[in-house]
């Protein structure tokens, strides 16, 4: 008997045995990350750009409290954006929390709405 069939067995009977269960949860570290109504969300702005042919702004920034999320609207200078995509060092991460520094991809406020080192707060 080989080494193969005993780890994976011999096709006899024993498919169930050593095969993977479809019930198995893929936990992401993202998942752990809890939306607290209480806390205000805000992000302190680093570096804001925009790209060739693009009408979203992106803006670079470190959350300095709460979580932001896709989907949020932030406000800077009295006109309300909407986060389209977040990106960070948890890849395809759809939430950030506190500490993290963020790379947001917005849409509906230009590059000279938003003032580098200001805050920007956020609502779900």
């Amino acid at each position: 008997m080989s080494l193969i069939s005993l780890t994976f067995g011999n096709g006899n009977g024993n498919k169930n045995k050593f095969s993977v269960r479809e019930e198995i949860e893929i936990i992401q570290p993202w998942h752990s990350i809890k939306v607290d109504e209480n806390t205000e969300n805000k992000l302190l702005v680093k570096k804001v750009c925009s790209f060739y042919k693009l009408e979203e702004k992106y803006i670079v920034g470190e959350i300095v409290s709460g979580v932001v999320k896709e989907g949020m609207f932030g406000k800077s200078n009295g006109k309300q954006f909407r986060v389209i995509e977040l990106n960070c060092k948890m890849k395809d991460a759809p939430i950030a929390k506190a500490g993290m520094t963020v790379g947001l991809l917005v849409e509906g406020i230009e590059e000279s709405d938003i003032a580098k080192d200001s805050e920007i707060v956020f609502e779900n």
